[in-house]
């Protein structure tokens, strides 16, 4: 595995997916399917968070593209129609953990960080469509007890109790001013710095709706409740699913055909023709023929290109694919301007 793909080496506008590709890394050996999943959505944050790098840090998110296209081939992707279900059940049972083990007490970073990876995977739900109800208070009250614990461990003393309530009153007893503890949801734990695990920051919000990532209006929502049977969580064995399942849906829409040329017309006829046709000059009188010139050939491209110039348009070939499987078109048609003028095609304005 690239060292990319476990955060590091990330310049500072991709910082915020630091957090994703060490989650995804901690959850491959329980999971290969939910680690990429999770590496998928860290990759989708990327494309949102490309507008504010320098082009100097672009190669950064070429090389991301290049390490999940050699991270997919070693993962089973058989199952996309059950690839959100799977997630989602990932986040349930990490959540159902670290709530008991929080219940039991006494609460400790261990069960802080699991809080934390419960809201991670969570957020990695949101590549499917939006949360359900339950799943978002879920992801609020774990980021907010994370915050709890994160604090109590930071000033020595053993975090408060978590409320003693059960069912879906838990999350509505708790108000909006305690999920949203010191101003933000993650402030508190923000503020701990440092890259050690136990002090890593809350997830980022989800990504900001982007027209060439939005699903095309005929897909179908994805159905939350619907579960495949057998399915099981971190403990159990998971099944795998297909970047195309995952609801990248292109909103990309061709612009419309050009119009048609106008119909030719011959020029309206006088009114008085006259009533027979002028008779030919003699063939004495004809200029000699001269055959047109056959058109020049068109040059051929490429035929004295040299090897750089071959590699570099592979390259861009290749990263115009790799960013129209998540969606990107921007990213896509500037890398396929970059292979023909490598290969010396003339571009249309």
């Amino acid at each position: 595995m690239r060292a990319i793909l476990s955060g590091q080496g990330l310049p500072p506008a991709l910082k915020p997916i630091a957090t994703f590709l060490q989650r995804a890394r901690e959850i491959a050996p329980l999971s290969p399917l939910v680690a990429y999943y999770t590496r998928v959505y860290a990759m989708q944050l990327a494309f949102e968070l490309r507008v504010k790098m320098d082009k100097q840090d672009m190669p950064t998110l070429l090389e991301l593209m290049d390490a999940m296209e050699e991270e997919k081939k070693g993962v089973d992707l058989s199952q996309a129609d059950v690839a959100s279900a799977l997630v989602e059940d990932f986040a349930q049972d990490l959540f159902a953990r670290a709530d008991e083990a929080d219940r039991r007490g006494p609460a400790d970073m261990k069960v802080g960080r699991a809080f934390h990876a419960a809201s991670v995977v969570i957020d990695v739900c949101r590549q499917f469509g939006d949360l359900p109800s339950d799943l978002h208070d879920k992801h609020k009250y774990a980021r907010w007890r994370f915050v709890e614990i994160a604090k109590a461990a930071k000033e020595g003393r053993a975090p408060a109790p978590p409320p003693d309530i059960g069912g879906d009153a838990l999350f509505a007893d708790l108000g909006a001013a305690a999920l949203l503890a010191d101003g933000d949801e993650g402030g508190g734990a923000q503020r701990m710095g440092g890259g050690d695990a136990s002090a890593a920051p809350p997830p980022p919000p989800p990504p900001t709706a982007d027209p060439y990532q939005q699903p095309p209006p005929s897909a179908a929502p994805q159905q939350w409740q619907q579960r495949p049977a057998g399915v099981s969580g971190p403990g159990g064995a998971i099944g795998g699913g297909d970047l195309g399942g995952a609801g990248y849906g292109s909103g990309f829409a061709l612009p419309p055909p050009p119009a048609p040329p106008p119909v030719f017309a011959p020029p309206h006829a006088p009114p008085h023709a006259p009533p027979y046709a002028a008779a030919p000059p003699p063939a004495s009188q004809l200029p000699p023929f001269a055959p047109a010139a056959p058109p020049a050939p068109p040059s051929a491209l490429g035929a004295a290109l040299s090897s750089d110039a071959l590699f570099a348009a592979q390259r861009h070939a290749k990263f115009a694919v790799s960013a129209l499987q998540f969606s990107d078109v921007p990213t896509a048609v500037q890398n396929l301007h970059a292979a023909l003028a490598a290969l010396g095609a003339p571009l249309r304005p």
